[in-house]
């Protein structure tokens, strides 16, 4: 598919005294667990990050309405219905996500029900703080025949959020200090006609 825009940023989208609520969150859960890859546990050289997931009415409302927005700015136009639950992540030092995209293609026949017959359209990421070293957040994608790897600069500074279609390769290179917090959605809708 060929896309005239590959992703859409918003800076300074989410108030700090918003995304120290979300950090806390972070910080509290009791239910913290390794990150997974297409439901499996992921391998170190693939993934090493911290995850939690919360269905909280508030988080969505700080980042659907930018969804919404980058949907059409952008000329994407996809539809849909329904968001996943939120992951907030933490990334310590050497943790890091390896390149990867959001759809895992074929549309799921099992999982929640809210879940079937729905495919991840787009994915959020909104990075909840900057006081970190490393952890760049890449996209990479063909340009003219040609591989090319954007670090948004943007995406440097918390309360920033980036939108792009789920199909779109990412990742988020290794954390030399610090910790790397950011909380990632996906929002799902009917399969590609």
């Amino acid at each position: 598919m060929v896309l005239k825009f590959h992703y859409y940023c918003f800076e300074n989208a989410v108030h700090p005294k918003i995304l120290k609520e979300m950090i806390k969150m972070m910080k509290q859960s009791k239910d913290k667990v390794k990150g997974n890859v297409e439901d499996k546990p992921a391998q170190s050289k693939i993934r090493d990050s911290w995850v939690t997931f919360r269905s909280d009415a508030w988080l969505y409302k700080y980042t659907h309405p930018y969804v919404r927005k980058a949907n059409e700015a952008a000329g994407w136009n996809y539809q849909w219905d329904m968001t996943e639950p939120a992951q907030l992540t933490a990334y310590t030092k050497k943790q890091h996500y390896n390149w990867h995209t959001d759809a895992f293609g074929g549309v799921p026949d099992s999982g929640p029900e809210w879940k079937k017959g729905k495919v991840r359209k787009l994915s959020s990421v909104l990075l909840l703080n900057d006081n970190f070293k490393g952890g760049q957040f890449q996209i990479s994608f063909k340009k003219r025949y040609k591989d090319v790897i954007e670090t948004p600069e943007f995406m440097s500074r918390a309360g920033s959020i980036i939108i792009f279609p789920g199909f779109v390769w990412h990742r988020v290179k290794p954390v030399i200090s610090g910790t790397r917090y950011s909380l990632t959605q996906w929002h799902v809708g009917a399969p590609y006609v």
